[in-house]
């Protein structure tokens, strides 16, 4: 848990270092994956940061998309003078505080390791209406995306 956290503190000094939007959406999107392994590790069941792992990966994926028709034909280059420094930085920052972070969760029952989720009861009768609607809308919004982008007509954006 604690190179998790020492990770996210490295990711966000090297951060305004980078100019390129492709190493930019790298960056975040290793932030993201950081960000909801350490929900995993704090919560019972990992559902929840599948899911926000999943949405954080869409917007990446359309953001992606729009960042490299605008800058196509550029260099990508890491600085590694600013990665040495803000290495250094956050080590110091990490040694400096020395926190214990299992304290920090002691107050939280939810987090402690006796509460169980069961996942049958996802599918019992209550819930199974409600998984089956939703089921049923991303079809129908597969199927509505698809119509949508009839290749027919071609790209979105015209050359």
């Amino acid at each position: 848990m604690l190179a998790i956290l020492f990770t996210m503190l490295l990711l966000n000094f090297i951060l305004p270092f980078l100019n390129h939007p492709l190493s930019i959406t790298i960056l975040m999107l290793l932030q993201s994956l950081l960000i909801c392994l350490l929900m995993s590790l704090i919560n019972t069941s990992s559902w929840f940061s599948y899911i926000l792992f999943l949405s954080f990966l869409g917007g990446m994926l359309v953001l992606f998309i729009y960042m490299t028709t605008l800058a196509s034909n550029e260099l990508m280059s890491f600085p590694l003078k600013s990665f040495m420094i803000s290495t250094t930085l956050s080590f110091f920052i990490i040694s400096y505080f020395n926190m214990n972070f299992n304290s920090i969760f002691i107050f939280y029952p939810n987090f402690s390791n006796n509460f169980l989720l069961n996942l049958t009861q996802l599918f019992a009768f209550p819930n199974i209406m409600l998984t089956i609607i939703m089921i049923s809308y991303l079809l129908i919004s597969l199927i509505a995306v698809i119509k949508i982008s009839n290749l027919n007509q071609g790209t979105l954006r015209q050359s």
